[in-house]
């Protein structure tokens, strides 16, 4: 769904600006490829 994709952009982004790990806390297990 489109909200999943703008999710994901958005964590990538907040992970690669804030350093953190994009699997971190905020990213449930269902979300792995």
């Amino acid at each position: 769904a489109k909200i999943g994709v703008v999710l994901e952009e958005l964590t990538t982004a907040q992970s690669e600006y804030l350093g953190i790990p994009k699997n971190g806390p905020f990213k449930p297990e269902h979300y792995r490829y």
